[in-house]
């Protein structure tokens, strides 16, 4: 029985799990549950858990990605003072008053040239996406579908190797079901014939110390010196 139980691991050495599931018929009930549950316990005790389950691990550096500017966001947000509005006039074009200066009008002048060549670089992305995006995203998921494939082969590798092992495990089990269910039988059979043999012992040495007290001799014989 013991080819057919579980594989201990290394730590539950003195333990072998003789569970056979595929050919066990037995009837469980509650007394099974309590039994099983007692097991539990008993191998939680072998193996005490901490609450400080991290202890052997080094501390976490929870600042090794602290930026500056992620410090001084969170130190917004502790003080709960509410987040400053964009400065949305880089992206405006106001045109200036007639009585502005020439500095003025020279700085209206340079904002509108950027954004004239802000507009160029979205348009040139624009073009490029309309030329490439299509093929670029195809690509992609060509290569998401062929990660996905293989994901699914592991997997399917993985679950064709489990059913292989319980299928193994339950032909192992059903071959020798007979010879169990033969030896299981054998073993009532001498453990009653066990029994049988005790009782006629018992019979006969109580038969054996009355004769004894009758005749009036002392009754005292050492089984271990009875020569078979």
């Amino acid at each position: 029985m013991a080819q057919l139980a579980l594989p201990s691991t290394k730590a539950s050495d003195d333990f072998i799990l003789d569970a056979l599931p595929y050919i066990d018929d037995a009837e469980y009930d509650d007394s099974h549950r309590k039994f099983a549950l007692s097991m539990v316990e008993e191998e939680q005790k072998r193996y005490p858990m901490t609450k400080d389950y991290l202890k052997k691990f080094p501390k976490p550096q929870y600042d090794k990605f602290l930026t500056p500017l992620l410090q001084q966001e969170f130190q917004r947000i502790n003080e709960a003072k509410p987040m400053p509005e964009f400065d949305m006039s880089r992206y405006m074009v106001p045109a200036p008053s007639t009585s502005a200066d020439r500095q003025t009008w020279v700085n209206a002048i340079g904002n509108c040239d950027a954004q004239i060549e802000n507009m160029k670089l979205k348009r040139l992305n624009l073009e490029l996406m309309q030329t490439h995006g299509g093929p670029t995203l195809v690509k992609m998921n060509k290569t998401l579908q062929t990660l996905a494939d293989r994901e699914e082969q592991t997997v399917f590798k993985l679950r064709s190797q489990l059913f292989e092992t319980h299928s193994r495990r339950k032909r192992r089990q059903e071959d020798v079901r007979s010879q169990l269910l033969h030896m299981g039988s054998q073993w009532i059979v001498l453990v009653n014939k066990n029994i049988k043999l005790d009782n006629a012992i018992q019979s006969a040495e109580a038969e054996l110390k009355a004769m004894a007290k009758r005749i009036k001799i002392e009754y005292n014989v050492d089984p271990d010196s009875i020569a078979v």
